[in-house]
């Protein structure tokens, strides 16, 4: 059964037409999953800093030795941890 002239062309357009579509909404659809997946990891990037950052003190109290600890460690002294004016958060201001 023969299409004929002007049904090529239509099928053509749909082709094309259908394809544009497919690629945009797959092109969309990589666009949610890629954010979707920074949101999670920006949401924990504060407690994994925490996390390593107590990671290396705990690795310190094994490499030093317990006389070089008594030394540089004297008793009722304080770490201090500052942050600049400019990274603070509401939370952190009204805690204060």
């Amino acid at each position: 059964m023969a299409w004929g002239g002007v049904a090529e062309q239509y099928v053509g357009c749909l082709f094309f037409v259908n394809t544009l579509i497919c690629t945009v909404v797959m092109l969309n659809l990589l666009i949610a999953v890629v954010s979707k997946s920074f949101d999670t990891i920006d949401e924990k990037k504060t407690q994994a800093s925490f996390r390593e950052k107590a990671g290396i003190i705990a690795e310190n109290e094994y490499l030093i030795s317990t006389a070089a600890k008594a030394e540089w460690c004297k008793p009722k002294m304080s770490l201090y941890y500052i942050k600049e004016k400019e990274d603070w958060d509401d939370e952190t201001v009204e805690a204060k």
